[in-house]
């Protein structure tokens, strides 16, 4: 929670990403339909790195500052508990956590007791399942039956419902908050969504779930076969999906690194990078001190760090040490500099990159095995009628030396 007289300036003063629309918008949509479900589900949808958890804090002070309901905020870090193989467990020692007002603390305690209810009625249902399977009674005989058990058991999910429909009605709203679902296990996914539904379908709950949605899909794959309807699946849980925004993260990152062109920017976008991972590279990058100030070594830079993380195969062949020419006459296709040429083209960089023939031209330099190529044969594969043999060789003379260097470098960094 923060202090009510934290200004809604001071919320979003370090957010260089300009989230606050996106966050105010969340909390508009879920203060204005929660009372209509029984439990709202809401999913903050993004990527490994695009902000999530910092998108959840802001929605959290957002819910905190707000004087027309009060809010009970409930907190639950799912990879915390991945330990803990029982999720509903963890969920309920979740909320008893965050209950903090002085007023609820009657409640606090009986959802206490639900718990411990339900704990002790699992423990039992597993050691009459153990007895219905071995022949083997690790109790009394007069013990109730599994079926008994389970009736308990439902009775007591219902009781603690009910703790939490009396903290409703005590005149408060309560938003459940569930972050690092991404980092549990397949199996434990599943198990915390389900039982987050179970629970918490209740009149003025609302859930907020960070997830990456197309991880989760694969996670429902895997768990349920690829036959499954995942939309329809999803359906059962998730009301409104919200998409976390990445469209200013290049206008950021821009600001802060200064020296970094606009489109070494653009292709780390093509590499669907979130921004954890743009800045993971651009710090790799900081630590060469020998990166001039050309905006096409930059580039180069970028396109290498990146492949090393989305092609490792292509980038352990690219070279680490000058070329020496062997006078063997080569084709095109047969060059480390094609396939990497072909990479990057299929990636659609060209496209992106404001001046493509001069950075393609830059390329070519820097891969000495094509001075062995016939000038005619690069002419046609590249498209650059103004490429000569003495061209070619200018440029590869001072340069090949530059990729190995490059290559020897990240290596080392980023083992």
């Amino acid at each position: 929670m923060i202090n009510n007289n934290e200004t809604q300036e001071d919320i979003y003063k370090n957010d260089g990403l300009k989230r606050e629309f996106f966050c105010k918008s969340v909390v508009k949509a879920i203060s204005k339909d929660m009372n209509n479900h029984n439990g709202l589900f809401v999913t903050l949808n993004g990527g490994y790195g695009s902000g999530k958890t910092t998108c959840l804090e802001f929605i959290e002070k957002e819910f905190s500052k707000l004087k027309t309901d009060k809010f009970c905020i409930i907190k639950y870090n799912a990879w915390q508990f991945d330990f803990y193989d029982n999720s509903l467990i963890s969920l309920i020692s979740a909320i008893e956590d965050s209950i903090n007002d002085a007023k609820l603390q009657t409640l606090k305690s009986k959802i206490i007791k639900c718990g411990q209810k339900i704990f002790r009625l699992m423990l039992g249902a597993g050691k009459n399942y153990l007895n219905s399977k071995t022949g083997i009674d690790l109790d009394d005989a007069n013990k109730p039956t599994i079926f008994d058990d389970i009736h308990k058991y439902n009775n007591a999910i219902t009781e603690l419902q009910e703790a939490l429909s009396e903290i409703v009605k005590a005149g408060y709203k309560i938003i459940v908050i569930v972050d690092e679902l991404d980092r549990c296990l397949p199996y434990k996914v599943i198990k915390v969504l389900e039982n987050l539904y179970r629970i918490l379908s209740i009149n003025c709950i609302a859930t907020i779930i960070a997830v990456d949605k197309n991880q989760l899909e694969q996670t429902i794959m895997q768990i349920f076969g690829k036959e499954i309807n995942i939309q329809g699946y999803l359906t059962r849980f998730i009301d409104y999906d919200f998409e976390v925004p990445n469209n200013t993260q290049n206008e950021y990152l821009k600001e802060k690194y200064f020296w970094i062109p606009m489109d070494a920017f653009k292709v780390l976008d093509l590499f669907n990078f979130q921004l954890r991972e743009k800045l993971k590279i651009i710090s790799e990058m900081e630590l060469n001190d020998n990166i001039d100030d050309s905006e096409l070594q930059i580039i180069t830079y970028t396109i290498l760090l990146s492949t090393k993380r989305d092609n490792p195969k292509l980038y352990k062949i690219l070279p680490r040490t000058i070329y020496s020419y062997s006078n063997k006459t080569k084709k095109i296709e047969d060059t480390i500099f094609y396939k990497f040429n072909e990479y990057i083209k299929g990636l659609g960089i060209y496209d992106e990159l404001e001046d493509a023939k001069a950075y393609q031209i830059y390329l070519l330099g820097l891969f000495g095995e094509l001075i062995e190529i016939d000038i005619n044969e690069l002419k046609a594969y590249t498209q650059i009628d103004q490429l000569n043999q003495a061209t070619l060789a200018s440029r590869i003379s001072p340069n090949r030396y530059i990729l190995p260097n490059m290559i020897k470098f990240i290596d080392t960094i980023n083992n």
